[in-house]
């Protein structure tokens, strides 16, 4: 059988690294590298990632691929997560301190933690589809936790007013409890999960690839000045990009599918000469950035401090500067807030398609692994949110899982 997977990010590459094993696999990259938003760089001889990722201590599928790349992650521990407002950076995860944060009025205090502890009860948040975030929060957080934190948290995330945010995909987010979770993180880098999807794999994978046509009815695929044609064709890579290539589409399956919209990333890799403060993850209110990781806190294998200051769904006029804008930029609002550190270098980094947009409807249009086309498959983070949210043992999973489908197992 002869399969085209598109995209070599995990998802792809897990998926060819099974397929592989009895089946002629194509994988088509459009970049020059493969691990997509997982691939690194070097500086200095050492993978630095191009955009910051950890592991959580439940994550089962990362793990065993850290296992079989030859790095398990031997040491987990628990981080602290701030909100920087007013100059200040309050510890998130400590209930002492949120109980004491004059930036919420008492009766918002106790309320905000109420609120938290309900996700400590397992829940069905399916319940909550149709509803959008804000009429939600209002609800269960009030008004005043509401407007003062949750929507420049997601506003600084996705970049829309909370309205546009479904309920059922903020709530599983918040259920996941992120800030209560233990974190790892490899020696040696997460390139070592992309080095042995591609070493340990039999798929031919072909990266500079740009794929001009996909040609549904008749299966072919036209990428460069080349044509291959399939039996089975998986599509990881972002449906707003698929579409523009697809023919053969139903006009049901393309108006629904135009409907998914994602979220963009811009980011700066920093390094620096001491630690910024003891947070790995800072939120941060009123800046033209919306957070930063502490990337060193976990992985302290460099010569230097490494952080990640980032910016989800940065407005227009932002993402149409220049790196070297960004950069200057991005480093000068983050020596105002640490004025003590010495930059060394910062590499800005950017993803058009970083994470799919979920509002309320989204399980209405978004794809699903297996289509009314026969042969044709979707993978990849667009197809498991909202239930799952964006990590690289989702995208592990997500590979996994299209191709027991493709096998019928």
């Amino acid at each position: 059988m002869k399969i085209i997977i598109l995209g070599a990010g995990l998802t792809g590459l897990a998926a060819s690294q099974i397929l592989s094993r009895e089946h002629d696999v194509l994988v088509l990259e459009k970049r020059g590298k493969p691990g997509g938003l997982a691939s690194s760089f070097k500086k200095d001889g050492y993978d630095i990632p191009r955009f910051y990722h950890h592991v959580f201590k439940q994550e089962e599928v990362t793990k065993e691929y850290l296992r079989k790349a030859g790095s398990p992650i031997k040491e987990w521990q628990k981080v602290k997560m701030g909100i920087y407002v007013n100059g200040e950076t309050v510890d998130f995860t400590n209930p002492l301190k949120l109980i004491t944060w004059d930036y919420l009025s008492l009766p918002a205090r106790i309320r905000f933690g109420l609120f938290g502890a309900q996700f400590y009860i397992p829940r069905d948040w399916s319940k909550l589809r149709g509803l959008d975030a804000e009429k939600w929060l209002y609800k269960m957080a009030g008004k005043e936790v509401t407007r003062k934190v949750f929507a420049p948290l997601m506003y600084n995330k996705f970049g829309m007013p909370l309205e546009d945010i479904g309920a059922e995909w903020l709530a599983t987010r918040l259920a996941a409890k992120e800030s209560t979770s233990y974190f790892g993180y490899p020696r040696g880098g997460i390139q070592q999960i992309v080095d042995y999807l591609v070493e340990d794999n039999d798929s031919k994978i072909e990266l500079g690839a740009r794929v001009k046509k996909i040609d549904l009815k008749k299966k072919y695929v036209k990428y460069g000045r080349k044509k291959a044609e399939y039996d089975v064709l998986i599509n990881t890579i972002p449906m707003p990009v698929f579409l523009k290539l697809a023919r053969g589409l139903t006009r049901e399956l393309r108006n629904k599918w135009r409907r998914v919209r994602f979220i963009k990333h811009l980011s700066a890799v920093v390094a620096h000469d001491k630690p910024l403060d003891d947070f790995y993850w800072t939120n941060v209110f009123g800046k033209d950035f919306g957070g930063i990781i502490q990337h060193t806190y976990l992985n302290d294998d460099y010569p230097f401090k490494l952080s990640f200051v980032f910016s989800y769904a940065p407005t227009k006029e932002l993402w149409s500067m220049k790196d070297k804008e960004v950069e200057k930029l991005f480093i000068k609002r983050l020596k105002e807030m640490y004025p003590y550190i010495r930059v060394k270098w910062a590499r800005v980094t950017r993803s058009t398609y970083a994470d799919p947009f979920c509002d309320e409807e989204y399980k209405d249009y978004k794809p699903q692994y297996e289509t009314p086309i026969r042969g044709f498959y979707n993978a990849g983070i667009q197809v498991t949110s909202p239930d799952y949210m964006r990590s690289m043992n989702n995208s592990l999973m997500s590979g996994q899982v299209v191709a027991k489908k493709v096998l019928n197992l």
